[in-house]
C-alpha cells in the first residue's frame, strides 16, 4: 500500500533502505530524517544501530507491517517539538528510552516489543 498523506512524504526506501532483516538501515534512516521531509516507512523488518533523530515538525509514519529493530543502545528515537512517530513496531533488547523534546507524544499507535538479552 502506498502512503497517501497530505504531505506525500518520502519513503525510506528511496534513500536506500532495504528492509530486508539483514541490511544495516540505519544510515539510510539518517539521510532520509536530515531531509527533514515527512518520512514514511513501508513494510519490512529495518535494522537499525544507532539514534535516530526526527526533527522539529517532522513525522516518521511506520507501515502497520514495518518493524524497526534497534541494537543495544539506551536512547533510539530523539523526536523533535511537535515531531511525530506514529504506526509500526519497535524491536529492542534491552530497556530503551525515546527523547521526547516538547514533541507531539503522538505515538499511540507504535507498539513496542522488548526482549531481555540472555
Amino acid at each position: 500500500r502506498k502512503y497517501e498523506g497530505k504531505n506525500n512524504p518520502k519513503g525510506v526506501t528511496d534513500f536506500g533502505a532495504k528492509g530486508d532483516g539483514v541490511a544495516d538501515d540505519t544510515q539510510a534512516f539518517k539521510d532520509a530524517l536530515e531531509s527533514k521531509q515527512d518520512i514514511y516507512v513501508p513494510k519490512g523488518t529495518y535494522l537499525i544501530t544507532d539514534k535516530l533523530l526526527v526533527r522539529t515538525f517532522q513525522t516518521l509514519e511506520l507501515s502497520r507491517y514495518a518493524l524497526l529493530k534497534f541494537s543495544d543502545m539506551p536512547v533510539c528515537i530523539e523526536i523533535g517539538m511537535n515531531g511525530k512517530l506514529k504506526g509500526g513496531t519497535l524491536f529492542v533488547n534491552r530497556t530503551f528510552s525515546i527523547a521526547w523534546s516538547n514533541a507531539s507524544k503522538d505515538h499511540t499507535s507504535v507498539s513496542t516489543i522488548l526482549t531481555s538479552k540472555s
